[in-house]
């Protein structure tokens, strides 16, 4: 075995002269990353279900033992020189460059690096590995290697719903079975997505894969080289129409807003920055945010996974900013100083395709700071605010989401949000105005909001408001449910889709569908949709200007009085 190993690791270009005929794996899926809760529970099994600050605690006392603190620093050790080997040793070089790089150490990537230099040309090379493999961010040398030296043949996406393929495993775990050939290069290859039953397997082995070019996985993720999660070819005819119609959002084009992604607390900060002060600025969750609305849940009692949230619907006389917890001004982070004085928008990190929508954004207002799970977004241009409202109506959009669910798994990374294509359209467009007056009707709900309203006020978008009067956004909920329907009719036809497409997309929203049965009888989000899609485009064939179903801008922007309020974005 010695003679073997050492023969292999003679020769840098295959492993050694030859290679094997086939290397098959189903290889580590551990991080080299410290995992305290794993570490530590062999000492307190306590700690695998405490929270994040019961954890810290817990931990501090049981470092306080020696022998306890020299383990967990000699683990840290291993794991960091582990890594440290692996990335400087050159034996291992399809590092993904940049930010792509960035996250956790996965130890499948080297098994599968190893596999795709130990197989012969011609050989064979099979393994089953986490879906990062064709999704993250951090395998893109990965996939790289794939399409440019070898001819990929099987790419297989499973889901463990059920815990249909392992048992005691979580079933959202995704996972692929890749398999490819050394020797060429890959110009289209065999690919299905969400497999849940050993069915569904046997029917897409016989014949019920699809085949997608490496040319189309270039053209929607030029950057990462990420491999979208297509259920059959109408999904790749949509997302093919929305990346002719839009460039990659983080592409950076002259004359056309910039986006800035922020994390303005970061996880490491929070435990030592939290307090119960409510003087101090409200600190955002996810749970706190939905698409519109800037105060969904509000924070009752009890803490970490005990914690009581409540729902604050529109029009209760409970609906306000009430968190968990408070940021004193003086401890934000120095990246975040200026950005709390600012409306933007804000995200959930924590995503997932089976939920009822995935990419979840609205505005966030001055004198708060946004979690780590709530990333913000600004614009930078010469309309900074409009901007910022275009974008947050195109992303709340299930047109979007659509698209965002054969992305994402469990996360919403920059790194996905920057590979989708965004419409760039002038503040001075009649279709962007639309967009942006119903988005601003949708979020401004509360008084913390009137001076995003007076900020487009100053631009003529709408009348301006007074600061101690009512607030001037939709509050009804069949009112913002028309004008939800308006924004996704706008959207819908400047990516191009027909009304066959926005059909076929609200079928894939099941959890949507599920709860407007039950409380209407029929689909009624689909169907007001689709009818203001019809009205749409009447109005653009008989050549007419849309009119919309929502209230008027002035029309004479110079009627409009000199903004006031907090804010300046």
């Amino acid at each position: 075995m010695k003679k073997f190993v050492d023969r292999i690791a003679s020769d840098d270009s295959c492993g050694w002269s030859g290679g094997f005929d086939l290397v098959l794996g189903n290889p580590p899926w551990d991080t080299l990353s410290p995992d305290a809760k794993e570490f530590f529970s062999r000492y307190d099994e306590r700690v695998r279900f405490q929270s994040k600050g019961e954890q810290e605690i817990t931990l501090s006392a049981m470092l306080q033992d020696v022998s306890i603190a020299t383990a967990w620093a000699q683990n840290r050790r291993n794991l960091f020189a582990t890594a440290f080997f692996l990335k400087e040793s050159g034996r291992y070089t399809l590092f993904a460059p940049g930010n792509l790089g960035k996250g956790d150490f996965n130890v499948y990537r080297m098994f599968v690096e190893l596999a795709l230099r130990s197989v012969r040309d011609g050989g064979r090379a099979a393994q089953i590995v986490p879906e990062g493999l064709y999704s993250g961010a951090n395998s893109m040398a990965l996939r790289k290697k794939l399409f440019d030296s070898f001819r990929l043949d099987w790419l297989l996406g499973f889901e463990n719903a059920k815990e249909i393929w392992f048992t005691s495993v979580d079933s959202r775990t995704k996972f692929t079975l890749y398999s490819a050939f050394r020797g060429g290069h890959t110009e289209e290859f065999r690919a299905a997505f969400c497999i849940r039953s050993p069915d569904e397997l046997r029917a897409i082995m016989a014949e019920a894969s699809m085949k997608l070019p490496v040319a189309m996985v270039r053209e929607f993720s030029p950057d990462a080289l990420a491999v979208m999660e297509f259920c059959g070819q109408r999904d790749i005819d949509i997302a093919r129409k929305m990346y002719q119609h839009a460039p990659p959002l983080g592409l950076q084009i002259p004359g056309t807003p910039r986006r800035e992604f922020l994390r303005e607390l970061e996880s490491g900060h929070v435990q030592e920055l939290l307090t119960e002060d409510s003087s101090c600025l409200p600190h955002y969750e996810g749970r706190m945010i939905e698409q519109y609305d800037h105060r969904a849940k509000g924070y009752c009692s009890g803490r970490a996974r005990s914690a009581v949230w409540a729902e604050l619907p529109f029009g209760s006389a409970d609906k306000g900013i009430k968190p968990q917890w408070y940021v004193p001004r003086d401890k934000i982070p120095a990246q975040a100083r200026l950005r709390v004085d600012q409306y933007r928008a804000g995200f959930c990190d924590v995503a997932s395709p089976t939920n009822e929508r995935t990419l979840v954004a609205t505005i966030i207002p001055p004198q708060s700071i946004a979690g780590d799970k709530v990333p913000t977004v600004l614009m930078r241009s010469p309309n900074p605010t409009a901007d910022l409202l275009l974008w947050l109506a195109i992303a709340n959009s299930f047109t979007m989401d659509f698209l965002v669910r054969m992305k994402v798994s469990l996360k919403m990374a920059l790194t996905i949000l920057d590979s989708l294509p965004f419409l760039r359209l002038s503040p001075d467009d009649a279709r962007a105005k639309r967009l942006t007056a119903a988005a601003l009707r949708l979020v401004c709900t509360g008084p913390e909001m009137i001076g995003l309203w007076n900020l487009m006020a100053a631009q003529g978008l709408v009348s301006e408001v007074s600061l101690e009067g009512p607030v001037p956004g939709i509050i009804d909920a069949e009112q913002r449910q028309n004008a939800i329907a308006e924004i996704e009719a706008e959207v819908a036809i400047l990516y191009g889709l027909t009304a066959e497409d926005v059909a076929y997309i609200m079928e894939t929203f099941l959890t949507v569908k599920r709860r407007d049965i039950a409380a209407h009888g029929d689909y009624r989000t689909k169907y007001l949709i689709l009818d203001r899609y019809d009205r749409m485009q009447q109005a653009i064939i008989a050549g007419q200007p849309y009119e919309t179903a929502l209230d008027q801008p002035p029309s004479d922007a110079r009627v409009a009085h000199p903004t006031r309020g907090p804010g300046v974005a």
